[in-house]
C-alpha cells in the first residue's frame, strides 16, 4: 500500500503536468502572436501539450482518488485542479480539430461566389505581412462548389432600405467589433477591415460591398484567411454573425 507521502506526490505530479501543459498552450499562441514562429510549429506544440494534458488529467484523477479521504488537504485540492486543468488543455485542441473535420477545407468565404467582392487595400496589406501565405484572388468554381455544400445558407442579403443606411450600419458594426480598418468608401459601398482571432491572433481580411438604389440594397461580404488553407469554419461563422447583427439593426 502507498503511504500518504506517496499519494501526495502523485497528486502533485498530476498538478505539475497540468501546469506544464497549460503553459505550453500559452507559449504556442503567444509565440505565434510575437512572430517567433509560423502556425505549423504552433500546432505541433499544441498537439504535444494535448498529450501532456491528457496524462495530467489521468495522473490527477488517480491522485484525487488516493487522497479523497482528506478532501480538506492541499494534495487533494491540487489533484482536482490538475484534473480540471488537464481536461481543459485536452478539450481546446480537440474542439478545434472537431471544427476542422466538420467544415469544408476552405479559407475564403463569400456571400457571392459568382462575383465576389474584391480585396484592394487588403491585397496591399498582405504584401508587408510575412505570415501572409495566401493570395486574395478567389478560388473560383472549386471554392464555390465546396462552399455551397458546406455553407448553403451564406448568400447575398437584400434589404428593403437605402444602400446608404445599410452601409452606415455595417460600418458601425465593423467598428464595434474592433476590426482594424483598411478602407471605407461610402460612395462605392466598399469597406475593408482586418479581423483578428482571439486565441492565436490570426489575421484575416474582410470586405463588404453594398449596392442598390434608394429603395433596396444588396449586401455582400467576404472573409478570407491570410495564412491557413483551412480556416476551421472561422470565416463562415464571422459572416453569419455579422449578417445576423446587421439584420437586427436594420428593421
Amino acid at each position: 500500500m502507498l503511504n500518504n507521502l506517496s499519494k501526495e506526490r502523485i497528486a502533485l505530479i498530476g498538478f505539475g503536468l497540468a501546469v506544464f501543459s497549460a503553459i505550453g498552450l500559452l507559449i504556442a499562441a503567444f509565440g505565434y502572436r510575437l512572430e517567433l514562429w509560423i502556425h505549423k510549429p504552433a500546432f505541433v506544440i499544441i498537439q504535444w501539450m494535448a498529450y501532456a494534458g491528457g496524462l495530467a488529467a489521468l495522473v490527477s484523477l488517480v491522485g484525487a482518488v488516493m487522497t479523497r479521504e482528506n478532501m480538506g488537504e492541499r494534495s487533494f485540492q491540487l489533484a482536482v485542479i490538475g484534473l480540471i486543468a488537464g481536461a481543459l488543455v485536452v478539450y481546446l485542441p480537440y474542439n478545434y480539430k472537431a471544427q476542422k473535420k466538420g467544415n469544408p477545407r476552405l479559407s475564403d468565404i463569400t456571400t457571392d461566389t459568382v462575383s465576389p467582392p474584391n480585396f484592394v487595400a487588403a491585397a496591399e496589406a498582405r504584401k508587408s505581412d510575412k505570415r501572409s501565405k495566401l493570395s486574395t484572388k478567389y478560388g473560383g468554381a472549386k471554392f464555390a462548389k465546396l462552399q455551397k455544400k458546406g455553407y448553403p445558407d451564406i448568400k447575398t442579403v437584400t434589404f428593403a432600405t437605402s444602400p446608404d443606411k445599410v452601409f452606415d450600419v455595417a460600418l458601425d458594426l465593423v467598428k464595434d467589433r474592433g476590426w482594424e480598418m483598411h478602407a471605407s468608401n461610402k460612395k462605392e459601398g466598399h469597406i475593408e477591415a482586418m479581423p483578428t482571432t482571439f486565441w492565436f491572433g490570426f489575421r484575416d481580411d474582410m470586405v463588404i460591398r453594398v449596392k442598390g438604389d434608394g429603395n433596396s440594397a444588396k449586401f455582400d461580404m467576404r472573409s478570407a484567411s491570410r495564412c491557413c488553407k483551412n480556416d476551421w469554419g472561422t470565416n463562415a461563422r464571422r459572416i453569419r454573425s455579422f449578417v445576423d447583427d446587421l439584420k437586427k439593426r436594420i428593421k
